[in-house]
């Protein structure tokens, strides 16, 4: 059986590497607040999914509310905080999806998440290539293109 206790004499060289070369007592609140909590929180880019937050705002897009997402998440029982959450990269959860799925009749699980539109109806899987295709052209638009 392995043990997962760190050895107290490995503490320094643990902390060392997350601070640099400075020593446990030398290091300010600030410095653990700027340097170490900040990091934890901020999104890994492995965590972020960009393809399915771009499905989630063409999904806006189609229901008809526009760059409005606080109407979006209002409409179809999202908190403002968790459906910008979404459209900015963090995971779907599967609670937020299978909502999704039930408010959108036709919509998949493995659209959603996977991208495939294969088991869309043919109606709704225009329509959201359509908001999806008018969503680039808008970016391209603010970006100068």
């Amino acid at each position: 059986m392995t043990s997962d206790v760190v050895p107290s004499t490995s503490i320094p060289g643990v902390l060392s590497k997350e601070f640099g070369n400075a020593s446990p007592k030398k290091l300010s609140w600030r410095n653990y607040l700027e340097i170490g909590m900040l990091r934890c929180m901020t999104p890994d880019n492995d965590t972020i999914d960009r393809d399915t937050a771009r499905r989630l705002i063409a999904l806006r897009f189609y229901a008809g509310c526009g760059d409005s997402q606080t109407r979006f998440a209002q409409k179809y029982g999202f908190t403002v905080k968790q459906w910008n959450n979404f459209e900015r990269g963090s995971p779907l959860s599967k609670e937020a999806a299978i909502q999704l799925v039930r408010k959108f009749p036709g919509l998949t699980l493995d659209w959603l998440h996977l991208g495939k539109p294969d088991g869309l109806p043919g109606t709704l899987r225009a329509e959201l290539e359509a908001a999806g295709n008018a969503l680039t052209s808008a970016e391209a638009t603010r970006r100068g293109r």
